[in-house]
């Protein structure tokens, strides 16, 4: 009977480690080849430009592909910022609200 309680135990424990899988991402938008992080920081109506277009697909990992997000929804819009280099700020309108993202260093 011990045998079989320690064993149980012991699978549950194998078991447990067997299915832990790294998912620690950071929010990163994917772009004309760029990846993208999420800023806390939002801007205004005034300064969004043309729209870029919408993330087509949200994924559980980092994107490997232009317009895939690990952290919008698909159908999230990109922008431009008036007067800001695309390669380097963008915005996404989420909620009402512009954030930035700010491309990622060694990009």
């Amino acid at each position: 009977m011990r045998a079989s309680v320690l064993l149980i135990c012991l699978v549950m424990v194998l078991v447990g480690c067997a299915s832990t899988v790294q998912t620690d991402y950071p929010p990163v938008t994917r772009l004309n080849g760029h990846n993208y992080h999420t800023t806390i920081e939002n801007t205004s109506l005034a300064n969004i430009d043309k729209e870029l277009g919408t993330v087509k697909k949200h994924v559980g990992t980092m994107p490997a592909k232009d317009f895939q997000s690990n952290e919008f929804p698909k159908g999230s819009k990109l922008f431009e910022i008036k007067d800001k280099d695309p390669s380097v700020v963008i915005a996404v309108l989420i909620n009402g609200d512009y954030r930035l993202l700010i491309r990622m260093s060694g990009d």
